[in-house]
């Protein structure tokens, strides 16, 4: 039976920008010696999309692309001695280049999505293969937003929407400012501000397939804004309330690829966030949208592998285990060790009177022989440390208390 060993994978980083360097190690906790043929770690990607095209639904398949192979350990001949990974934590380093054309992380749905992986394999004797997966995000190229108009006027209604900034971590609140100036003659019924995610898929040959859906939605005023009246305000988005967001993702970002020079479907997509103003007043609609870019502004370095703090949790409670029944043990052999030191006070020779001074209690017992015949005070008078009644050399005595 091989032992299993227990593996991490271990970047640098959860997420990268294409053309990045994956630094990193492989943490592998072995339970015993394993002699093995190879190891390597490969940076792969798996794509899939799917459009709907009148009627008929076209695409591809799971697509996987394996975009950079490193061999961690090798025999450098055949005849080289084979690569033994001893008992213990061993940790092997590894460095992965992103190629600059790697598309995008992100999962629209189960029919589209692009995700990207670094797998370590370990080929035994016999050709067993073990292996394991960990899953990196590569973010898209930032592309700079366009200029958009930050107000809207019509039919005597002007709305002006602004925010401090124009890209946001997944993790931050988005600040919007708002204003609304009703000089129609009418009111206005109905204000809110949301925030929505667009998503479009391009297919060459097809329709563009969307999506869209709103993440949050609140109402600004509580009452309708007479006409003649001005209202404004600002209003936070706290994103940690939401599931995950995908990074914003720029125009013309391929999902699937030509592979092996045969052509494939080839989509694009577009994924954006938008903040929407509406104003709803006789009947009418004026929406004010500007787009926000989610990006990854606070890169933070991944935490300590879970597996290998629970194995070596695991680890250090079994020594304790191992430790406490080395103890139960000591104490059993010790409590032996009373039990015949008492049978041996009963032997004849044993006083409850010191044999010295005749005047205090015996309480000092003498090992090897067991008799228990001085006090304390005599025992460090005894410089020959012979037993005083049998003269048996002593070496060790112990204090008994009755």
């Amino acid at each position: 039976m091989l032992p299993r060993p227990v593996v991490d994978i271990l970047p640098d980083r959860s997420s990268y920008l294409p053309g990045a360097v994956i630094c990193g190690k492989i943490a592998i906790m072995m339970t015993g010696n394993l002699q093995i043929d190879r190891a390597s770690i490969v940076l792969s990607q798996v794509e899939k999309a799917r459009i709907r095209w009148l009627g008929f639904t076209t695409g591809s398949e799971e697509k996987v692309h394996y975009l950079l192979t490193q061999h961690i350990l090798r025999p450098r001949s055949p005849t080289h001695s084979p690569i033994i990974l001893s008992k213990g934590l061993v940790h092997l380093p590894f460095s992965l280049k992103i190629p600059a054309d790697a598309p995008p992380s992100l999962f629209i749905d189960e029919d589209n999505f692009c995700n990207a992986s670094l797998s370590f394999t370990i080929v035994v004797q016999n050709d067993i293969t073990l292996q394991w997966s960990s899953s990196i995000t590569i973010l898209p190229v930032f592309v700079p937003i366009a200029r958009y108009d930050t107000t809207l006027e019509k039919h005597n209604v002007k709305l002006t929407l602004t925010s401090g900034q124009s890209a946001f971590d997944r993790h931050d609140v988005v600040t919007a400012n708002w204003s609304v100036d009703n000089q129609s003659s009418s009111k206005v019924s109905e204000l809110s501000l949301s925030l929505h995610k667009k998503i479009i898929v391009r297919c060459d040959g097809g329709k563009a397939k969307q999506f869209s859906e709103t993440l949050i939605d609140k109402p600004l005023v509580s009452m309708p804004v007479r006409k003649g009246a001005r209202r404004f305000g600002s209003i936070e988005f706290d994103l940690n309330q939401l599931p995950p967001l995908d990074y914003s993702v720029p125009s013309s970002s391929p999902i699937v690829r030509r592979i092996d020079s045969k052509p494939i479907l080839t989509s694009y997509l577009t994924l954006d966030y938008v903040l929407r103003l509406l104003v709803v007043y006789k009947g009418h609609k004026l929406k004010l949208k500007i787009p926000i870019y989610i990006l990854p502004l606070h890169v933070t370095p991944l935490p300590r592998s879970p597996t290998l703090v629970v194995h070596q949790l695991k680890t250090e409670l079994s020594m304790h285990e191992l430790q406490l029944q080395q103890t139960r043990e000591l104490a059993a052999s010790q409590q032996v060790e009373i039990e015949q030191l008492k049978e041996k006070l009963k032997q004849p020779g044993n006083s409850e009177v010191c044999c010295i001074c005749l005047e205090n209690d015996a309480c000092i017992v003498f090992i090897p022989c067991g008799h228990l015949c001085t006090c304390r005070v005599c025992d460090r008078s005894l410089t020959r440390r012979q037993c005083p009644i049998c003269r048996t050399r002593i070496e060790s005595s112990y204090t008994i208390y009755k």
